[in-house]
């Protein structure tokens, strides 16, 4: 635990506005919690924080709370009256990062776009992540930038390979922080005579 004495007189301040219902300090709150500022760090607290801010409509609470249930797939299976097996917790991070992309979070935006690819929380869906994943690359989130060169690699629907528009997705997504230059060499070596 850090003590600032700054820092402890606004959480102080933040505890008294959250306890009001103010969204905006119950996230900043929760991150208290979970940084351990100023108080001793308390997840349960922290989640508690973040959940009600979150309700409230706080874009960036709900991407946390995507996060969080990201994390925490495949502990806790449910079945339903039919048989199916379901994950609460991906059936969460999806419903969280949709809450939080559909407010323009890039990151939300992003990370709902892999779940669409991977089936997490629900079918898998193609054209929902390639939309969300074209929406985040338009705030240049680098995964989303990776991705995108992925589908101009592979083709996707109408769309035949771009190997061009590839590499220049990958590259923007190596400018932004993801990937390396590895997967250029390999393109150009796999591409080179095509």
């Amino acid at each position: 635990m850090r003590e600032n004495t700054l820092g402890c007189i606004a959480y102080e301040y933040l505890k008294q506005k959250a306890e009001t219902g103010d969204q905006e300090a119950q996230y900043n709150l929760a991150l208290y919690y979970k940084q351990s500022l100023c108080t001793p760090m308390n997840l349960t607290e922290s989640l508690k924080w973040m959940f009600q801010s979150a309700q409230k409509g706080h874009t960036k609470a709900q991407y946390e709370l995507g996060q969080y249930h990201m994390k925490l797939i495949g502990q806790e299976l449910i079945k339903d009256s039919e048989g199916n097996v379901y994950d609460a917790h991906a059936i969460q991070a999806r419903f969280w990062y949709k809450s939080s992309a559909e407010k323009g979070l890039k990151e939300a935006q992003s990370k709902l776009g892999f779940c669409y690819i991977h089936a997490i929380g629900g079918s898998e869906d193609l054209d929902k992540a390639f939309f969300w994943f074209q929406k985040s690359a338009l705030q240049n989130e680098p995964f989303a930038l990776y991705a995108l060169g992925v589908f101009n690699l592979l083709g996707y629907k109408e769309h035949t390979k771009d190997i061009e528009k590839a590499k220049e997705y990958f590259l923007k997504g190596i400018e932004y922080g993801y990937g390396t230059h590895e997967i250029i060499h390999f393109i150009d070596q796999q591409y080179t005579n095509i």
